[in-house]
């Protein structure tokens, strides 16, 4: 059995995740669903370099990772008449610089609790000095 050597993701610009995060959203009001690659790839295409898209992309995978598992309730709102919930922009900012590892599949990426939330009170303070 080969065993894969698992590197970190490097962060990303955080008005990326944003922007990234908004066209998700919106392809998904547009065409009634979204696949978050694509959106990230017509958005960012040609604009940065793939490896940096992907980088994105894996970011995003693992902030909806950590938000489905229930460790950031206080930082969304699920009560918005619609299938989605709204994000806190600290979630967003957090997930551009959190520390964050490779894995087999990217179904499995996340950030630790222990280290993401603490950049998510950071980020949140920024944006209340703002």
């Amino acid at each position: 059995m080969v065993r894969m050597a698992f590197k970190p993701i490097p962060a990303v610009n955080p008005d990326h995740i944003i922007e990234a995060h908004q066209k998700v959203v919106a392809d998904r009001e547009r065409l009634g669903s979204s696949d978050v690659t694509i959106s990230c790839v017509s958005l960012f295409s040609g604009r940065m370099k793939p490896q940096k898209i992907l980088d994105i992309t894996h970011r995003l995978f693992a902030l909806a990772r950590f938000l489905e598992e229930g460790e950031a309730k206080e930082w969304v709102m699920e009560e918005t008449g619609t299938d989605y919930i709204l994000v806190n922009e600290a979630l967003l900012r957090a997930a551009a610089r959190a520390p964050l590892m490779e894995a087999e599949y990217i179904k499995d990426m996340g950030f630790e609790k222990d280290t993401f939330l603490p950049i998510v009170l950071e980020e949140a303070e920024t944006e209340g000095k703002a």
